[in-house]
């Protein structure tokens, strides 16, 4: 049986808590066709944002971001603010990855924070952006013990391995993601309805994303 730290617990409830929407999914899936949508975003002639655009856009997006797997335990959040800056979390708790001198397992942890921009509409309900630069407070690479516990730092997972995201506005019918966003981001959070409802975040390159915690 796995061993938890009070620590561990704590966190794990307030991360389950905030990625919310645990509703049956009664959507209809992406089709085929929509898999394709995300690589074919490059080979679109688009124009970027003039600045009151794409301030306009941050100022609509802006909010709470979570990705989270498995148990909820692997979790990346983030809060975007309405300049298109950025701060947030990520955490991965091992509680079965012990030795001596941490009892109480492994946290794979990263606090960060950055810029987006470069703001790109390619249709009504798509956009692109840019990762304008991140900085962590713990080097990436590092370790270190307290309180029983190893912290081994790391780069921020969902924003990793990409310079360019794709957003989805919350107009965006379900039927036209990508499917490997729906899939793996969408369908897990038991969203509703013939539209995504909140603003999403796809990192093509990782194949994974964030959704806009919306509280009800």
């Amino acid at each position: 049986m796995k061993r938890y730290s009070a620590l561990a617990i704590a966190v794990l409830m307030a991360a389950a808590a905030f990625a919310g929407c645990g509703e049956k999914n009664q959507t209809e899936q992406p089709t085929e066709v929509a898999t394709e949508a995300a690589s074919t975003l490059n080979n679109t002639v688009v124009e970027g944002l003039s600045k009151d655009e794409q301030d306009e856009f941050f100022k609509s997006m802006m909010g709470a971001y979570v990705l989270t797997r498995d148990d909820e335990s692997n979790a990346c959040q983030m809060t975007i603010r309405d300049d298109g800056s950025f701060e947030g979390t990520y955490r991965y708790y091992n509680t079965e990855n012990t030795g001596d001198g941490y009892p109480n397992g492994t946290i794979t942890s990263s606090d960060f924070s950055g810029y987006f921009g470069g703001v790109i509409k390619v249709d009504d309900n798509t956009y692109t952006m840019r990762l304008g630069d991140i900085t962590y407070k713990q080097a990436p690479g590092t370790e270190e013990i307290k309180d029983s516990t190893k912290y081994s730092y790391t780069t921020a997972y969902g924003l990793h391995d990409t310079g360019s995201f794709t957003v989805f506005t919350p107009d965006t019918p379900i039927s036209g993601l990508p499917a490997i966003y729906y899939n793996t981001v969408v369908a897990p959070k038991g969203i509703e309805g013939d539209t995504l409802g909140r603003y999403g975040i796809f990192n093509e390159s990782l194949q994974d994303g964030f959704l806009q915690h919306i509280t009800f």
